[in-house]
């Protein structure tokens, strides 16, 4: 029983054995704000300034915390309505942070000669600004071309001399920290880098700038390879930020000093201010707390606390949901698939990494390989790993590979042929994996490797080879590996050394293996004995609180009883009599109320009867008034086409055809409201249907198009369904006419889904020609993209249009008010 017990912990611990690096929060990462939010502030702000600072908070939160590029447009969009706010009220403020932030979306869409253009008419602290992004995109762009650090070089160089000159000594500053950065990466003279160091900080001390100051040493500290190191310059950054207005900055360097002491496996250091930290945030009205949630995850995975793992997992989910935040969340799912694992959830384990992989396929530029064993596991499990390997194969010339990405690439070529018992073959990626390890700095990843490792050598009874890889586990800081894999840890160990004759040696690790699997599922037990001593002692004290409760009750009844009894018999011969009279009363009261009743109830009956033929005849109104405006529309559409026949104009023809086909969109609502027994609404998905093929009639050259429909249950009202129906017109409309003149299979899909933030999303996307490149939504003179953009906003949703192997319309608006998922 105790060695069943035993390779029963082995293999949860090996199944869940992935090497993947903790999510964190990017310095630009909105984490004190919500966006449900920030949308109810932008819409019942009271003033335009404060219109355009949450316009600014929103396009800022599209950017930095949304994953996705879908959101790219509409952090745009709020940038343009705070630029034009800010220039209504001169606000320059206002207007300089809207060109930054719309300079950062164009690095994001690839478009960084419109920031270069920006630049050259940009005056003050804007072209400043501009100079020092420029710079920082050549600086943080892949690969380390000598022309691109370069490049990097003269922005900051122009942002520090443009500053100097308009007397801005803090940007000037802040474009030199940046060159040091600049010098680190390019691993630079480290006499060099320490004069420009020592240059920022002599210039932010005369100007007595403690953020600077902060930034400095932050900035340091990340070229800063040994842990003692860095956390001593994050203290002296943290002396500096404990003076600034926004606490923000003290905090998060807080929570970095806290993954310090995680990485080098001071697990209750680490969690002592790591809830330090959620408490300030909190205090400080921060939002988004999932970045420091996913560490206390990590502290409690390796001290063995699993539960408590579980529960940060579910909190770090439910804050990205409720912040509305997308960035990390494929990690938070993932985090809580390997608890689940650890507590053998195995059905819930494989739900959160499904949502896990599915949230990162939303990411065109980004494919996570270390996520990806996950899905491979699957189908190895389920003795499908020739299919996995196939699979693989095919994601690695999908999404071709970083170099970062090298050790997880043969990770996943290892397990299959593991699975497919080719062994020498996965030896050779091993052996491949083993020597690149060997190189790795000794940090938290380096012993998630080694762990990784040791499996297949100890399965293949090679221990040479496991041997180096299992002593620096047995040798590492406490705390740095979970206690599920210290103790897999010691009973290779015990397998080795039995092997090779040290039994004495062999039963300590043995014994040291099981006292640590004792103490993990011992835990577990001493807790559930708590709560169930507890809840023994709560229904106990509840049982006692009953007693004296009946008690109270029995001695009340008998106190009342005795009173009565002496009351009934002074008074027994006289009540009889009121008794007798009282009765008679009562009889004659009756029969009075019941000749009353009897009288309203025929007057209810005859009103009820009215009322039911006034809303009979008011549903008839009601179905006349959408029958009668449906054969008036059909009229106009008829005369139309009567006109259309005296002209010869095709544009005119054109513009007629359209017009019917608006008409038509609306006259298709009210005929839907008088066919259904519902009045007040039209379902969605027969309402889309049957407008089509409208459409469609009124193109009858062009009837090849394929229609594909993935829409939601929702009903809309009339207010909702005439602009939504008028703009799938025109873009229906647009796509038959002008999409398809080069393409062989032409099809339109129209979707309806619902968002995580409860918005609704409809989108229309064709696989034409697409839009021409100088495509501006905003400065367009279409009718039809006007139409829909104005439409859009009376819904008060968002507008969004773009092109991506054809053109794909997206308007997102708030929940209709009669709508179902």
């Amino acid at each position: 029983m105790v060695r069943m017990k035993v390779w029963m912990y082995l293999l949860r611990f090996l199944l869940v054995l992935t090497p993947f690096s903790l999510a964190k929060a990017s310095d630009d990462t909105d984490l004190k704000n919500a966006l449900p939010d920030l949308l109810h502030q932008y819409q019942t702000a009271e003033s335009d300034i404060d219109k355009a600072n949450s316009a600014l908070l929103i396009a800022n939160f599209y950017l930095n915390n949304k994953s996705y590029n879908l959101f790219l447009d509409s952090s745009l969009h709020y940038t343009q309505v705070a630029q034009k706010l800010s220039r209504g009220i001169s606000y320059n403020k206002g207007v300089d942070d809207a060109l930054v932030l719309q300079a950062k979306i164009w690095i994001e869409k690839k478009k960084v000669p419109k920031i270069t253009e920006l630049t050259k008419n940009a005056t003050g602290s804007l072209k400043v600004r501009l100079h020092i992004l420029l710079g920082l995109y050549w600086l943080e762009k892949p690969g380390s071309d000598k022309e691109d650090m370069n490049q990097a070089n003269t922005e900051f160089s122009l942002a520090r001399s443009t500053a100097l000159k308009a007397r801005m000594p803090t940007l000037a500053t802040l474009a030199e920290i940046y060159q040091f950065k600049l010098l680190k990466e390019n691993q630079c003279d480290s006499t060099l880098c320490a004069q420009k160091f020592n240059s920022v900080i002599n210039r932010s001390l005369r100007l007595r700038k403690p953020g600077l100051l902060a930034k400095a040493w932050i900035e340091r500290s990340n070229h800063c390879y040994t842990i003692p190191d860095r956390v001593n310059l994050l203290k002296t950054a943290l002396s500096y930020s404990k003076g600034l207005p926004n606490q923000g900055t003290a905090i998060w360097i807080k929570k970095e000093l806290a993954d310090m002491n995680l990485q080098e496996g001071k697990l209750d250091s680490a969690e002592q201010k790591l809830l330090e930290v959620v408490k300030l945030y909190k205090l400080a009205g921060y939002k988004n707390l999932q970045f420091t949630y996913d560490l206390l995850i990590a502290v409690y995975n390796n001290k063995g606390q699993y539960k408590k793992a579980m529960f940060y997992g579910i909190a770090a989910e439910k804050c990205a949901e409720f912040t509305g935040t997308d960035k990390g969340l494929d990690h938070f799912y993932y985090n809580i698939y390997q608890t689940c694992e650890y507590l053998g959830q195995k059905a819930l384990a494989s739900e959160y990494l499904k949502k896990s992989i599915a949230e990162t396929a939303k990411s065109p530029n980004y494919f996570p390989y270390g996520l990806y064993r996950g899905v491979l596991w699957e189908n190895i499990r389920s003795g499908k790993a020739k299919s996995g390997l196939d699979e693989l194969k095919k994601t690695i010339k999908l999404h071709p590979p970083l170099p970062s990405d090298e050790l997880f690439i043969a990770t996943l070529f290892s397990d299959c042929y593991v699975a497919l018992n080719k062994l020498d073959v996965a030896e050779k990626y091993h052996d491949q994996i083993a020597g690149k390890v060997k190189n790795l700095r000794k940090d938290y990843s380096y012993y998630q490797w080694c762990r990784w490792v040791i499996p297949f050598y100890m399965a293949r009874g090679k221990y040479y080879k496991a041997k180096p890889f299992l002593a620096e586990l047995l040798n590492a800081p406490p705390g740095i590996n979970p206690q599920g894999e210290v103790a897999v840890a010691h009973f290779n160990q015990f397998k080795i050394d039995s092997a090779e004759g040290r039994y004495l040696d062999a039963i300590k690790h043995s014994n040291t293996g099981h006292k640590i699997l004792d103490s993990i599922s011992n835990a577990d037990k001493v807790k559930q004995s708590a709560e169930l001593r507890l809840q023994y002692q709560t229904e106990k004290k509840e049982k006692e609180n009953l007693k004296l409760r009946n008690r109270n009750h029995v001695q009340q009844s008998e106190i009342e009883r005795s009173s009565l009894e002496k009351k009934l018999i002074g008074t027994g011969l006289f009540a009889s009599f009121i008794i007798v009279g009282l009765m008679l009363y009562l009889y004659r009261a009756k029969q009075h109320s019941n000749n009353v009743l009897k009288v309203q109830q025929n007057e209810i009956q005859s009103q009820n009867r009215q009322l039911n033929q006034l809303v009979g005849e008011k549903e008839w109104l009601i179905k006349e008034i959408h029958h009668r405006v449906k054969n008036n529309l059909q009229i106009i559409s008829s005369l139309l086409n009567t006109q259309s026949a005296y002209l010869n104009n095709e544009e005119a023809k054109t513009a007629i055809r359209d017009s019917q086909n608006r008409m038509q969109a609306i006259s298709i609502v009210h005929q839907k409201l008088y066919q259904s027994n519902d009045l007040a609404t039209v379902e969605f998905k027969l309402y889309l249907e049957e407008l089509v093929q409208s459409i469609c009639d009124s193109f009858r050259s062009k009837l090849n198009v394929k229609f594909k429909f993935d829409v939601i249950e929702a009903y809309l009202s009339t207010a909702e369904s005439v602009p939504i129906g008028l703009m799938l017109n025109e873009a229906i409309t647009n796509s038959i006419k002008y999409a398809f003149a080069q393409t062989q299979y032409p099809q339109i899909t129209v979707s309806l889904a619902r968002a995580a933030d409860g918005m609704y999303i409809l989108t229309i996307k064709d696989n034409g020609q697409g839009l021409p490149e100088d495509f501006d939504m905003y400065n367009c003179t279409s009718l039809g993209i006007n139409l829909m953009v104005g439409l859009t906003e009376q819904l008060g949703g968002t507008f969004s249009i773009n092109s991506n192997h054809g053109t794909i319309i997206t308007i997102v608006f708030p929940p209709f008010l009669h709508g179902a998922e």
